[in-house]
């Protein structure tokens, strides 16, 4: 999400009540090589809105003693809760549902038999899905409708339990591990469809129109239909950037198209390089945070700071896993980071830099670790999760010198690429010599 929506609201940071200490990241067990797949047919509905077909999941047992169920995170129902459902999901082979919970954004699966470690299985499920009537990254905006978390995906374990936070309306809940996605989706030819991964669209059979996607090593997928239009640049290195918006807002396709370019070619001089073959950009005003990222592709409001930071999203979120409901600044701060200083923005706005001293909570030096438990009842502070990081960082380099920060940040990139990356990892990979740098900014270990 971006960091620009939320800097007016920090005016109260100052003023925070009194907070418990931030609890420490568990640890995510690392995925197995195609370990999970998504393999989803789904067919449009005449305007585009409900999406009805199936959707075959592989999964397999990463952990280290066998398991008699599964839990599916149906994220779209979020936003509206189980009253009505957006995301109805009824399993068709591979198991039998059990508890419906967290505001029907998770059900639990039992096998008919217990899996093995490093055993696969296969769940299918027949889903209907509709976008609410809401301005959101699972919504609609500028007439497109946007289909984000919308594709139910398997929920992860840690070493003691499943992680099954609740939907945050204001970040991110999401933990997943990386997999193939493999969509087909059938619409009306009168509407155009931009999606995660390398499309294809080709005639149906019945003159409407079939988007074919496909993604390697994603931790998500996300699809957008309306009546748009496209522009396409490539990128020094031969990345096709393809920016989506509705037909009349010629102006801002180039706009979008232009500073995403720009801004993954300048990443890519720090960064290790971004591994995808495509990457789309979909301009559409969403009111909840301005834009909104996902693997190889981006929602943005049109503004250059906002379309580098989906962009710089690539990396940290994308390539470089996090718990985003536990540890939401290990991603966004990396991120707001790489836009302001990493990228060359037309709009750019420099962080609120808040030392922890300044802070009137129970803990100000772990202060800005905390989880979306408390960022969804203080969402007037969580800008401070995008911009202490990063004015830590700035002092990181400062202190380090431009070559050996660079060096530490593509050690993180090489080191946790398709992995989950905790925040004890980015303060253990700076070194004991900037210990005294994380509580000053708030991000001192928890207690």
């Amino acid at each position: 999400m971006a960091r620009s929506a939320l800097l007016s609201l920090l005016a109260c940071a100052l003023l925070c009540a009194s907070v418990p200490a931030a609890r420490a990241a568990g640890t995510i067990l690392p995925p197995l090589d195609d370990a999970v797949s998504y393999g989803a047919d789904l067919t449009a509905s005449g305007t585009g809105r409900t999406w009805t077909g199936t959707e075959s999941i592989v999964a397999r047992n990463d952990g280290r003693s066998p398991t008699d169920r599964l839990w599916i995170r149906l994220w779209g129902n979020g936003p509206k809760g189980c009253s009505p459902r957006a995301v109805t999901a009824t399993i068709t082979s591979g198991g039998r549902r059990g508890r419906l919970i967290r505001d029907c954004t998770a059900m639990e699966v039992i096998l008919p038999t217990p899996l093995a470690p490093g055993a696969a299985t296969t769940i299918t499920l027949a889903l209907t899905i509709t976008a609410p009537n809401l301005s959101d990254r699972f919504g609609a905006a500028d007439d497109i409708d946007l289909f984000g978390n919308a594709l139910p995906v398997l929920a992860q374990r840690d070493r003691k339990a499943w992680r099954l936070p609740s939907y945050s309306p204001y970040g991110e809940s999401w933990v997943t591990t990386w997999a193939r996605f493999a969509l087909t989706l059938h619409h009306p030819a009168a509407l155009k469809v931009a999606a995660a991964g390398s499309t294809t669209t080709t005639p149906d059979p019945n003159g409407a129109t079939a988007t074919t996607t496909s993604v390697v090593d994603a931790r998500d997928t996300f699809w957008a239909i309306g009546a748009m239009e496209e522009v396409q640049r490539t990128t020094a290195r031969g990345v096709k950037i393809r920016a989506w918006s509705p037909v009349e807002a010629g102006g801002d396709r180039d706009d979008a198209a232009a500073g995403a370019a720009s801004a993954m070619e300048e990443i890519e001089r720090h960064l290790p390089a971004y591994p995808y073959p495509e990457y789309d950009v979909i301009v559409a005003r969403i009111q909840a945070g301005g834009g909104m990222e996902y693997p190889t592709v981006v929602i943005t409001d049109g503004t250059d700071d906002v379309t580098r930071h989906e962009t710089g999203h690539q990396w940290f979120y994308g390539l470089v896993g996090d718990d985003q409901y536990r540890e939401p600044w290990v991603d966004e701060g990396l991120t707001s980071f790489l836009e302001v200083y990493w990228t060359s923005s037309n709009s750019q706005q420099t962080p609120a830099c808040y030392p922890s001293r300044r802070f009137t909570v129970k803990d100000p030096a772990t202060f800005i670790t905390s989880s979306m438990t408390y960022w969804n009842r203080h969402v007037g502070q969580y800008g401070l999760a995008y911009d202490n990081p990063a004015c830590a960082l700035r002092e990181a380099r400062s202190k380090l010198g431009d070559a050996k920060f660079t060096a530490v940040m593509r050690g993180l990139v090489t080191r946790y690429e398709r992995r989950i990356m905790t925040g004890a990892d980015v303060r253990r990979a700076f070194g004991k010599r900037l210990s005294s740098l994380w509580p000053k900014w708030g991000l001192a270990p928890g207690r």
